[in-house]
């Protein structure tokens, strides 16, 4: 029969295509998707971390600080087994596991070599679908001035090499970018989804 609806309303109404059988295999096991996610964060943080876990490097950093390469090594380790561990309850507390993965984020400034992970990117992502598109680009802001301040701040000192900031500024702007516009569109989606069923 053919709708009654004003065309407009009628287009405004209607729904998206169904998800495919992935898509709803992972919005059906929340705990399975998060626990996958936050193994392979934790594998591509570790990994890096790892290949200079031995080092007796002794950067100007090290120096101006009086933090020892062991010393360094243990707190970029932790913060980021810590927040790849905070991945798990993303959606609920987004914000406090977006301040964990930024504090890791910072940590890693101190590696004697590039290095970094994707638990920022995650979070900001999970910020923008789980809290709101505000509360996202204010976290974004928040992660790209204090990263980049510091990596800037550090380099200007020569405390720690150009290749070391530079990562840690693009880990934060650009990666957090990708994060933030993927959680965007995917929460955006979500809500709008929720208004429709509630009307």
């Amino acid at each position: 029969s053919r709708s009654l609806l004003p065309r407009d309303v009628e287009e405004e109404l209607r729904l998206p295509r169904a998800p495919g059988f992935f898509r709803r295999f992972w919005a059906k096991h929340p705990v399975i998707t998060d626990i996958v996610v936050a193994f392979v964060c934790l594998f591509f943080s570790l990994v890096p971390a790892g290949t200079f876990s031995g080092f007796s490097n002794d950067t100007e950093f090290w120096r101006i600080t009086g933090v020892d390469p062991a010393t360094a090594t243990t707190i970029i380790v932790v913060a980021a087994i810590a927040a790849c561990v905070a991945l798990l309850i993303r959606r609920r507390y987004p914000l406090i596991v977006f301040a964990i993965a930024l504090f890791a984020e910072t940590t890693f400034l101190l590696a004697p070599q590039p290095v970094g992970g994707p638990a920022l990117l995650v979070a900001l992502y999970s910020v923008a679908v789980y809290g709101s598109t505000r509360s996202a680009w204010i976290a974004y802001g928040i992660s790209a001035i204090l990263v980049s301040g510091l990596s800037f701040g550090f380099g200007v000192a020569e405390a720690i090499p150009g290749s070391i900031g530079s990562n840690g500024i693009l880990n934060s702007v650009v990666f957090g970018l990708i994060g933030v516009l993927l959680g965007v569109n995917i929460g955006n989606r979500r809500r709008y989804l929720n208004a429709l069923i509630e009307r």
